[in-house]
């Protein structure tokens, strides 16, 4: 169906204008339907937690290596420590001006809970830096 003027003589003459009201329609629709998706897209999130596959770093001297075992027992160094001198140490720490990098090395099978409690307790005092450690794949 061509589009044309209205006039009393006979001669057809087609339009040469492109009629917009099909695609603004088609986008008006687009948007409406990428208005209430994309929000639904952000509020699922499916979390699949990744395997460690990491490079062996050579640590600094001056770090230190806070090892915390499957029963929630802390060892700063290699020495073992009850929590009350955790605490101090992390005080310490944080009080350094020039902090060393604190290597956490947190037993996987770990309470999370008791891992929050060491993080936060450490934040509170200071330490800032701080390093997860964990063991290439074979």
């Amino acid at each position: 169906m061509a589009f044309g003027k209205f006039s009393s003589d006979d001669h057809f003459q087609p339009s040469a204008e492109i009629n917009m009201i099909p695609m603004i329609d088609v986008m008006l629709v687009l948007l409406i339907v990428f208005m209430i998706t994309a929000p639904l897209m952000t509020h699922s999130v499916q979390l699949e937690l990744p395997q460690a596959s990491s490079t062996v770093n050579e640590p600094d001297k001056r770090d230190i290596t806070l090892s915390i075992d499957a029963d929630g027992v802390s060892y700063w160094n290699g020495q073992r420590l009850t929590n009350e001198e955790l605490t101090i140490r992390l005080q310490q720490t944080g009080n350094l001006s020039d902090q060393p990098q604190l290597q956490i090395q947190a037993d996987k099978n770990l309470s999370y809970g008791r891992l929050v409690d060491v993080l936060a307790e450490a934040s509170r005092f200071g330490v800032h830096k701080m390093a997860f450690v964990s063991q290439p794949e074979h």
